[in-house]
């Protein structure tokens, strides 16, 4: 191993960070193998155990395991029977309390067979054999894991340590990287190993994962290998390494200093120390490199920063160096020529069978596993929109000598210009965010977004690209094919249909489609990295994704005004015409259903916005054809006009009123509804007002305008039927808000007669004196007799 055979002391510690401990892991290897499902096992029969002294005899699970292997036992409780008993190496299998202290080590050093008490209780519990090993086992809670390290050069006596702790486990450990590593355990994020398991998938822990399995040594139901706890010590992607920034503002060179100090990293502020690796560099900054005196390890683009939080790994970064005039790569990496080469043979191994990457393929230049990178991140992060613009069949156009000159000629080559121009932006959307996320399921660390995620944003694209790109095929053709009697607006009318079906949903959602992206971006550190990916793709022009999907919403009024043009230049004796005057009201009565829908989707978003803030409130108030006409704050008017001191909330709807009280405090809701939709969106939501009555404008007799006066104003009453108790009452309410009761009571009289379809408007309002109301109890059947009752019941 280079690192090993160099003996040159004056090669500092960046160097050593290239290069794996291959070699350390020799001095662990012994001749006994490791412990698997296939280990040999032998007659229980044969042996005996022996009981350390430190052992607790009343541990019941320990002594069924020891009752069912072997009825009999023996004691070692000194010193000079434990030497007795280790003579006897084929005979006794010793148990051992703990594998520290000097009765561990003596047995150890005799090749004893040695285990601990969960181990013994754990193959009682799998119903499995004794294996015959001679390695000491204390539990079993990494049975089936092969590690190997890589950047211990430095912490040679902890890589022992940590590899007995492996071997006490149940685990092995591996010299050499290969196929059958399950996990590296990696002391800084750099090194051949590193780069082979990121391109592998395998997982890379901290030296923390066997460290904190040991201290769960005890638990014999506990496994290393829980995706949890696998969770906690997984490698960060700038573990170990230190980051520098040049070019960027002050703003960002914060948060990527805040995101490298979340992911193990350390940020170096100041440019002039050894000890930084990698300086981060934005391309766009113009000013020359300070490197003179100052050598990082690695000098990276920015897009390496970003691919390496959203591969959740270092990445490659001989795919981000920043090169010289003359192509030579800035950084001293490249001044050390030795480089460690994987054997053919290893590659094979971690290869499939059916692999294009086989060992009789040529391996390249600078020996890194550049092929292999393609396997997993590379791809995602390639653009394949250059691909269908090759793919793509060429637009021809007319020779310049020959052009036509004509004022229409003109526009319509501007409606295609633009045409085309959208279509593009439609297709970078589809290329370079919508597949790569669909396709990051089989990324390092998985998907970027759930499923409905990507749907809630790109739902309506792929339709909108489909359409518009039929659309720019036929104008295309008649450009190319043009003379002054092309029909232009006939083209466009024949995509209507779809545009018609396809930008409603997109445009009135836009809105969710924006918090989406937002949401995820704030939450998802690897859907962040992806986004500022994308950013520095020349297909986005420097564009954020919600920028280029606001596109859509523009276009369609941008059409309306570049058809208009082409009408105003387009004679009425052309046949194309007629065809322009129809494009226009097609694209108008798109617009009309954008609208319509955007009012039907408002009056959704508000009629959930009430089921968010009233506890209780009845489900059927949903109805797709129910919306919000106004909430009005009101106070309920007591016996003797005495003001009650709940404050309430009257949702005026076009077919029923909705009262609900004011809560003194807010509460979770614990309304359980048949809707699993229903109920999701009431979990977790504070309510601010309980649900009193439902108001069906059908039963509503009469709405009464209280008549202001000095002690009275701003009062009204409703007078409706309570199909429950079959009788008329009347509800007085006070108005707390500036809003003008006359305008509160004509919007109900409003709604009341398209409801009811009734012509005598006059017959349901009813108008008296405060004075003639008196203070007994608002029941029809009970005040039948009194004056004012014949005015409202008429």
């Amino acid at each position: 191993m280079d690192a090993e055979n160099d003996n040159n002391s004056s090669m500092n510690n960046k160097s050593r960070m290239n290069y794996s401990t291959l070699s350390l892991i020799s001095v662990l290897s012994s001749s006994a193998p490791p412990l698997s499902n296939k280990s040999s096992s032998f007659d229980i029969k044969d042996i005996t155990f022996c009981l350390t002294s430190k052992l607790d005899m009343n541990n019941k699970e320990l002594m069924s395991a020891i009752q069912h292997f072997s009825p009999e036992y023996t004691v070692a409780d000194s010193k000079e029977s434990l030497i007795n008993l280790s003579e006897d190496k084929q005979k006794y299998f010793f148990i051992c309390a703990s594998f520290s202290g000097d009765e561990f080590k003596y047995l150890r050093k005799q090749m004893c067979r040695i285990c601990g008490p969960p181990f013994l209780i754990y193959l009682y519990n799998k119903k499995r054999s004794i294996p015959n090993t001679t390695r000491p086992l204390f539990n079993g809670s990494m049975f089936g894991v092969a590690v190997c390290f890589t950047g211990f050069a430095v912490k040679r006596e902890s890589v022992s340590h940590l590899a007995d702790l492996v071997h006490y486990m149940g685990g092995s450990v591996r010299r050499d990287f290969s196929g059958k590593v399950t996990h590296v355990i990696a002391n800084l994020a750099q090194g051949q190993k590193y780069k082979a398991a990121v391109n592998l998938g395998r997982s890379i822990m901290t030296e923390d994962w066997i460290l904190s399995s040991w201290e769960n040594r005890n638990d014999v139901s506990f496994k290393a290998t829980e995706e949890s706890f696998i969770k906690k010590y997984l490698m960060k992607p700038f573990h170990g390494l230190t980051l520098s920034f040049y070019g960027f503002t002050e703003e960002e060179t914060k948060h990527m200093h805040e995101i490298t100090t979340s992911n193990g990293g350390t940020y170096l502020s100041l440019l002039k120390e050894e000890s930084c690796t990698h300086l981060v560099v934005d391309e766009m900054f113009p000013h020359q490199l300070p490197l003179e005196e100052f050598k990082p390890l690695h000098v990276v683009k920015q897009e390496w920063f970003w691919a390496s939080i959203q591969l959740d790994a270092c990445a490659e970064e001989s795919m981000y160096h920043i090169v010289t005039e003359e192509g030579t790569p800035l950084g001293t990496s490249q001044r050390f020529k030795k480089r460690k080469y994987l054997n053919a043979s290893d590659i094979s191994d971690l290869l499939s069978p059916n692999s294009p990457y086989g060992a009789n393929k040529r391996r390249s230049k600078d020996g890194r596993l550049s092929s292999m990178s393609s396997i997993t991140f590379e791809s995602s992060l390639s653009s394949p929109f250059y691909r269908s613009q090759i793919d793509s069949p060429e637009i021809k156009t007319l020779d310049k000598t020959s052009q036509p000159t004509s004022a229409r000629y003109q526009r319509c080559v501007e409606l295609q210009q633009t045409e085309k121009n959208y279509v593009y932006v439609l297709k970078t959307i589809v290329e370079i965010f919508k597949k790569p996320l669909e396709d990051s399921a089989n990324q390092r660390g998985g998907s970027l977004l759930a499923p409905e995620e990507i749907k809630t944003i790109f739902g309506s694209i792929p339709e909108l690209l489909e359409t518009h790109e039929r659309l720019l095929h036929a104008i295309d053709k008649l450009i190319e094919n043009w003379d002054e009697e092309v029909l232009i607006g006939k083209a466009i009318n024949d995509n209507v249909e779809n545009m018609i079906k396809v930008y409603p949903v997109f445009v009135n959602y836009f809105e969710i489609i924006k918090e989406t992206i937002i949401k995820c971006d704030k939450e998802k550190p690897r859907f962040h990295a992806f986004l500022k990916i994308c950013l520095t793709k020349p297909d986005c022009s420097r564009q954020s994704l919600t920028e280029l999907l606001i596109r859509p919403v523009q276009r369609i009024p941008s059409m309306s005004l570049l058809i208009n043009d082409i009408l105003k230049k387009t004679p009425e004796s052309n046949p194309d015409y007629k065809h322009l005057k129809d494009a226009v009201e097609s694209i108008k009565n798109v617009l009309t259903h954008i609208n319509e829908d955007k009012r039907k989707t408002e009056h959704q978003v508000e009629m959930f916005e009430i089921m968010r803030e009233v506890d209780n409130c009845p489900p059927y108030i949903l109805s797709s054809s129910r919306f919000l006409i106004q909430k009005v704050d009101v106070m309920e008017v007591g016996e003797g006009f005495v003001l009650k001191p709940d404050q309430m909330m009257m949702y005026l709807f076009n077919d029923c009123i909705e009262l609900a009280r004011k809560r003194n405090r807010v509460i979770n809701s614990t309304t359980t509804y048949k809707s699993p939709a229903l109920n999701n969106l009431q979990k977790g939501i504070h309510k601010l007002y309980k649900h009193v009555e439902f108001i069906h404008l059908l039963s509503l007799r009469s709405v009464v305008d209280i008549k202001d006066s000095n002690e009275h104003q701003d009062l009204f009453g409703l007078v409706y039927h309570l199909n429950l108790e079959n009788k008329d009452h009347l509800s007085i309410f006070k108005l707390c808000s500036s809003v003008s009761k006359n305008g509160i009571l004509e919007k109900v009289m409003k709604c009341i007669s398209q409801t009811q379809s009734s012509t005598e408007m006059e017959n349901l309002m009813i108008s008296v004196d405060g004075s003639e109301l008196t203070s007994e109890k608002y029941d029809m059947s009970d005040i039948k007799n009194k004056s004012y009752l014949h005015k409202v019941l008429k």
